[in-house]
């Protein structure tokens, strides 16, 4: 009866190796910041990483950190949202709004009045506000709604124009910035109309300062931003916006130390596409 169970114990170790070959393994997840089961194997015409092992957030370190290890003279911070991945340098770094606070301005202001309708004068204030960056049309319109939102009414929010129509000199992330845009872009608590408000004002703004984000856009791309600039002994340039493509990209480049506004300019147009390529590379 030896040879029998010597058959049997053959048998036993060649199902086992069978079962072994037949069961697949788990691909590697991509990570990236803000996730921890990133999703792989997407439709490859879209802006999410395609390959399941390729390191796309070291990609982001190496162009977008390259670039300020290139240029010293200026500080910054850049976060790009994919649906519910994220990517990002220095993500939490502080700076000064400048204009870019007025996308929260804008949708305070929303929340205080399209439950009894929007007032025409106060939306032409919104209007000169998002359109032209017009800064006494903001103050009078933060003014208008303070005292109408709390603080914590817009996530990511600097509480601006919540409690009284102070404005531009709160502490910002990028990081923030992509909650604050999020929360303008598809937020529940804003009505459809009003989401639409944002999109008009914010696809709106004037030629000469349609500058930023839209340089990681493609020819047949929608493009909503808004820009900010100040001189602080050393130029703030941001942008933040959101590209309309196959998924929608959400993005913003905070920087300071330019010597000029133009330099600072091209520094965020460059940082826009640095950013665009490192998770789509044959985009770049």
């Amino acid at each position: 009866m030896m040879w029998l169970s010597v058959v049997v114990v053959v048998l036993i170790q060649a199902l086992i190796v069978v079962v072994a070959v037949a069961v697949p393994t788990s691909p590697r997840a991509i990570w990236v910041s803000g996730s921890q089961d990133a999703s792989t194997g997407t439709d490859p015409d879209t802006d999410v990483a395609p390959e399941p092992t390729r390191d796309w957030r070291a990609d982001f370190d190496e162009l977008v950190g390259g670039y300020f290890a290139d240029n010293r003279e200026v500080t910054g911070s850049v976060a790009l949202r994919v649906g519910d991945q994220e990517w990002g340098y220095e993500v939490d770094r502080p700076f000064e709004t400048a204009s870019i606070v007025k996308v929260e301005i804008l949708v305070r202001w929303l929340l205080a009045r399209q439950d009894g309708g929007l007032p025409p004068d106060e939306y032409l204030l919104a209007e000169r506000m998002m359109v032209g960056s017009d800064n006494e049309a903001t103050n009078e319109l933060c003014l208008i709604i303070a005292g109408r939102t709390s603080p914590g009414d817009v996530p990511g929010g600097t509480g601006a124009c919540s409690l009284d129509g102070y404005w531009g000199s709160d502490l910002t992330t990028a990081s923030s910035q992509l909650d604050i845009l999020d929360e303008a872009m598809n937020s529940r608590r804003l009505t459809m109309e009003s989401r639409q408000v944002v999109r008009e004002l914010m696809s709106s703004v004037t030629d000469e300062q349609r500058w930023g984000v839209s340089a990681a856009a493609l020819d047949d791309e929608s493009v909503w931003l808004k820009n900010g600039w100040d001189d602080r002994e050393g130029w703030l340039v941001h942008s933040i916006g959101v590209i309309d493509g196959p998924q929608q990209i959400t993005l913003a480049i905070l920087t300071f130390g330019s010597p000029d506004y133009y330099t600072g300019i091209s520094h965020v147009e460059e940082l826009a596409k640095l950013a665009r390529q490192a998770i789509r590379p044959e985009r770049g």
